[in-house]
């Protein structure tokens, strides 16, 4: 893959294909988000009540229905919150 062109305004990300076959632009004026969507705040709480409670990332994530990588997501905010404090 190669970017072709990035300003403020957008970002055109063109695939190596003929004829300009899988480019899309990506208007990031309009607020768009990238990537997949953040878990709810109510399921984040569940996460971080498991954790607190001694479970692992792998079954916090089987106990709450979400990835791994979400808890491991929740987990990295919650040592940072605590590195801060102290």
């Amino acid at each position: 893959m190669r970017v072709e062109s990035a300003t403020a305004a957008s970002v055109n990300v063109c695939h190596d294909q003929p004829h300009g076959h899988g480019c899309g632009r990506i208007n990031l004026q309009q607020g768009k988000r990238l990537g997949r969507p953040k878990v709810s705040p109510k399921v984040e709480n569940a996460i971080r009540t498991h954790l607190s409670a001694g479970n692992g990332i792998l079954k916090v994530a089987a106990l709450v229905g979400v990835g791994s990588g979400a808890v491991q997501r929740v987990k990295r905010a919650m040592v940072e919150e605590l590195q801060e404090a102290a």
